[in-house]
């Protein structure tokens, strides 16, 4: 009785451990970062300002400064900077671009945040 009992344990604890195994890989758990996210040189002219042109200034122009926030230029940019990255990833403030229903691409919150890292460079 005593071994039946010990193989039934042993069989239920192998039927509820062995589904937890398996082996995919990152390619296909996580497609979106397969693309060619380059963040080695990541510069103020050369994707900062396309960037906050392409997503931002619409709403935080000098013009539209929308909650006071500017980002008209590399003062601007520089200034509000950490909270911008916050506003993109929605880290205890509203979620920008605003109306959006799900955070920007990964890799370009992840170049902004480099170029932050990195001393918020004019460059």
């Amino acid at each position: 009785m005593k071994i039946l009992k010990i193989s039934l344990f042993t069989l239920i604890t192998s039927v509820a451990i062995l589904p937890a195994c398996y082996y995919d890989n990152e390619e296909r758990l996580y497609p979106s970062l397969n693309n060619a996210c380059d963040t080695t040189n990541v510069t103020y002219s050369g994707f900062v300002r396309s960037f906050l042109d392409g997503y931002c200034i619409s709403c935080h122009s000098n013009s539209t400064a929308s909650g006071s926030i500017k980002l008209q230029d590399y003062t601007d940019v520089a200034a509000n900077a950490d909270l911008t990255l916050k506003a993109l990833n929605g880290d205890g403030v509203p979620l920008m671009p605003m109306g959006s229903s799900s955070k920007l691409d990964a890799c370009k919150i992840t170049s902004f945040a480099i170029w932050i890292k990195k001393g918020k460079l004019n460059n």
